[in-house]
């Protein structure tokens, strides 16, 4: 509730131009670097000024969150007319580690240029300051196919060792259950196996 009274606030005070939300997140899984557009117009392209892969079609597979929030308008007061804000969410690695703090700072720094708020002269060696790590083996954009959606009744346990981009086989064995084993419905690349107590989805298949 602090953060919706600060942003619907700053949204009252003055006329702008465009609003652009960047959602910062972090995985449990390790490799957890990508971009989560809402669309294929603006915000694919805000995405792709990111440095990582961008993710399509996975932000409405989702419920609740505050990235679909934002799209919708939901900081927006009756009396403050604005156009529908740009919105992007961005996976910055692994929930503990020190490289995610860097790389989510890398990508307000790389927000920032894409829309004008910051210039190539205002940080010293600016592209190397915010270079990312490039996926080779990831596709720029990708799409979204399956997500696997549990709760806490199922007692899923995703099985050891998977990372995000990871290759995956039809009916390869993923996790288990209070079913049995829980398998791939298809080959491609899974993303966000989970790997903590909290979440509703087990993991989510893109191409």
């Amino acid at each position: 509730m602090e953060l919706f009274d600060l942003i619907s606030h700053l949204l009252k005070e003055d006329s702008w131009e465009q609003v652009v939300f960047l959602d910062l997140h972090t995985t449990s899984a390790e490799g957890g670097l990508f971009s989560i557009p809402t669309d294929e117009g603006k915000s694919l392209t805000l995405a792709q000024h990111l440095g990582a892969p961008a993710i399509l079609g996975l932000q409405a597979s989702v419920e609740g969150t505050l990235l679909g929030f934002a799209q919708t308008g939901g900081f927006f007061s009756d009396e403050v007319h604005l156009p529908m804000p740009v919105c992007v969410a961005f996976e910055s690695g692994q929930n503990d580690s020190q490289q995610a703090i860097f790389r989510a700072a890398c990508a307000v720094l790389r927000c920032m240029r894409a829309v004008g708020n910051l210039g190539s002269h205002d940080l010293v060696d600016f592209m190397e300051t915010i270079a990312l790590p490039i996926l080779t083996t990831v596709p720029p954009v990708v799409h979204f196919r399956y997500a696997h959606h549990i709760n806490e009744n199922d007692a899923f346990k995703m099985r050891p060792g998977y990372v995000n981009f990871q290759s995956i086989r039809q009916g390869e064995h993923l996790a288990d259950d209070v079913n049995g084993p829980v398998r791939a419905p298809e080959s491609g690349l899974i993303l966000m196996p989970l790997y903590q107590a909290k979440g509703s989805d087990g993991f989510f298949i893109v191409s």
